[in-house]
């Protein structure tokens, strides 16, 4: 089961490799068994997969995994103590645009718990993150888009973000065909307008003939 399908996530055979790691991608979106590759040790191999592989469907197999297992609260704990933050902050540098999704997928759904916020901004999430909100891929964009949203609850984070030049990307994103980035960025800018500074900033940039 679980078990041997994880081991296999060692093998030094990459179609063998390639095989488990799809396997697990597909049985994650369980809840129980999600729970099952926790257990069997898988999230400490998914990690090493995701930024070691010389395999990229691999890596973007072990992303998709680690993303489905951090939806589930007890797993959001386990992936950032197995150490997962800071090699998923860093593969938002990727070029690959599969694992951007993945990656920032997975930062949105961990970024719900409040001590993994901290450690996500501290590893430098906010910028690279940032970033993609101008990608050319509106699943990346959401994806960064709602990350950032949760780390805006974060405090002092939603002046960084601001700082950091978060406000233009995310009023652009109102402008947009597309209702799901529209939504996502309408909740982010609600978090950083909370703050008295920022309110000035958001309609300096243009956001109140955008909100109306």
């Amino acid at each position: 089961g679980v078990r041997l399908i994880v081991t296999l996530l060692s093998s030094a055979n990459d179609a063998i490799l390639e095989h488990a790691a799809a396997i697990l991608r597909n049985v994650s979106a369980s809840t129980a068994i999600a729970e099952k590759i926790a257990l069997e040790g898988g999230i400490a191999q998914l990690i090493w997969l995701m930024g070691g592989s010389q395999v990229p469907a691999v890596r973007v197999h072990a992303a998709v995994t680690l993303r489905n297992l951090a939806i589930n609260q007890e797993n959001e704990k386990t992936i950032a103590e197995e150490g997962a933050l800071q090699p998923l902050v860093a593969l938002l540098q990727s070029t690959e645009l599969p694992v951007l999704e993945h990656v920032g997928g997975a930062l949105r759904n961990l970024s719900v718990n409040a001590e993994n916020k901290a450690q996500i901004v501290a590893a430098g999430g906010v910028g690279p993150l940032i970033a993609l909100l101008m990608s050319h891929s509106p699943r990346i964009q959401l994806q960064a888009a709602m990350a950032i949203r949760n780390l805006s609850l974060h405090p002092g984070t939603d002046l960084k973000i601001v700082a950091e030049g978060g406000l233009e990307p995310l009023i652009s994103m109102l402008f947009s065909s597309d209702e799901a980035l529209q939504e996502a960025a309408v909740l982010a800018l609600r978090n950083l307008s909370v703050h008295d500074d920022n309110k000035v900033k958001v309609v300096r940039h243009g956001g109140l003939p955008a909100l109306l």
